[in-house]
């Protein structure tokens, strides 16, 4: 489904919906790492989460379009 979507009259690019859908995921997944501890043995922890967050979009994106 890589049509645009009409919202409010304007067309929204389908990647725009794919990232609303990967904010909420990529939130419970980096509260689980941190109460883990795992971003505490990570040595960038903000590049390790913009990659976790591009790793759940890449799936979610492909979850979508089979």
């Amino acid at each position: 489904m890589f049509t645009p979507v009409n919202f409010l009259g304007f067309y929204l690019a389908p990647m725009i919906i794919y990232v609303c859908w990967t904010v909420p995921v990529f939130a419970i997944v980096r509260y689980v790492l941190k109460r883990c501890g795992v971003l505490n043995f990570v040595w960038n922890a903000p590049l390790f989460e913009v990659a976790v967050f591009f790793i759940l979009l890449a799936l979610i994106v492909k979850g979508f379009n089979p």
